[in-house]
C-alpha cells in the first residue's frame, strides 16, 4: 500500500522496536579509504535479512526505479489483500 516504506519488524531481530525503512530516502555509502583504516561512513554488522524478506525489498527497489514485473512483491500484495477486511478493500 506504501511503496515507499518497508517494515522492520523487531520479532527475532536485533531491533529493539518495530521499525520503517523509508525508501525514497536511500542513498549511497561510498566505502573507500586506506588500506587498513576504518571508514566511518560504513560499518558492516553480522545482521542480515532472511531469504524471503531480501526478496521483497529488492523487488520493491526494482520497483522504485521502474520495473513492472515484480513475482515477489506480487505474492505479498494478494496476501496483504486477502488479510484486509471487506470495509477496507476499495471496490473498483
Amino acid at each position: 500500500m506504501y511503496k515507499q516504506f518497508f517494515f522492520c519488524p523487531n520479532k527475532n531481530s536485533p531491533l529493539t522496536v518495530d521499525s520503517v525503512a523509508r525508501l525514497d530516502r536511500v542513498h549511497p555509502v561510498l566505502h573507500t579509504s586506506v588500506a587498513g583504516v576504518k571508514s566511518t561512513a560504513f560499518v558492516p554488522t553480522d545482521y542480515a535479512l532472511s531469504p524471503e524478506a531480501l526478496g521483497v525489498l529488492m523487488g520493491m527497489l526494482r520497483e522504485l526505479f521502474g520495473s513492472i514485473d515484480e513475482p515477489d512483491l506480487k505474492t505479498v500484495r494478494e496476501l496483504a489483500m486477502e488479510a484486509l477486511p471487506p470495509e477496507a478493500k476499495s471496490v473498483t
